[in-house]
């Protein structure tokens, strides 16, 4: 849902990061970090999405799994 520009998913997270640019002055923050006290929380989706949204708006973005005991991105990213 979130590669599809008119689903509710992806405005939800275009909304959040249009909010993330009034933060400061200058635009958007150059890095976003997302963290939870718990797992299975949704951390890694919303990187993911937040990363996706930020990209198709043209802006370059790096996006690192920090998650040294269960890291997930590959597996929604499709790289073994």
């Amino acid at each position: 849902a979130i590669t599809d520009k008119k689903s509710t998913v992806y405005e939800a997270y275009f909304s959040l990061m249009t909010n993330l640019t009034f933060l400061t002055a200058h635009g958007a923050p150059r890095t976003i970090m997302i963290t939870s006290s718990r797992p299975k929380e949704g951390k890694s989706n919303s990187s993911l999405c937040l990363a996706t949204v930020l990209a198709a708006t043209g802006k370059s973005v790096i996006l690192v799994d920090a998650d040294v005991r269960n890291p997930s991105l590959n597996r929604y990213l499709a790289i073994p």
